[in-house]
């Protein structure tokens, strides 16, 4: 886990029985949506680092980079939760954060 989310390892008070084969099911096939939709905003991302930027479109990229990695480390955190709140694991192929190389 990171530093930023040290809690999100913790159930908070929800033990992993409490969380139907339903709902897991449900948070799965939503955290697959969102990690398609995060993975249009990475190579979009990426893309733009490779053309000639102003300073203020540099500007404008380095915080699209920033909030794309808050983004990817929620989605992997989140993902990771769902995993220890219910037995059956999730595809935990690489996500995409981790596959795009930076533009800088």
């Amino acid at each position: 886990m990171t530093d930023q989310h040290p809690e999100a390892t913790e159930t908070h008070g929800v033990s992993p029985q409490t969380i139907t084969e339903h709902d897991a099911k449900e948070m799965r096939r939503l955290l697959h949506d969102m990690n398609n939709s995060l993975e249009i905003i990475l190579q979009a991302t990426y893309l733009m680092g490779t053309v000639d930027l102003d300073e203020n479109g540099r500007q404008w990229l380095q915080l699209l980079e920033k909030g794309v990695d808050q983004t990817a480390t929620l989605n992997r955190e989140f993902r990771e939760l769902v995993v220890h709140m219910q037995s059956e694991p999730l595809d935990t192929e690489a996500s995409p954060a981790v596959r795009l190389p930076r533009s800088r």
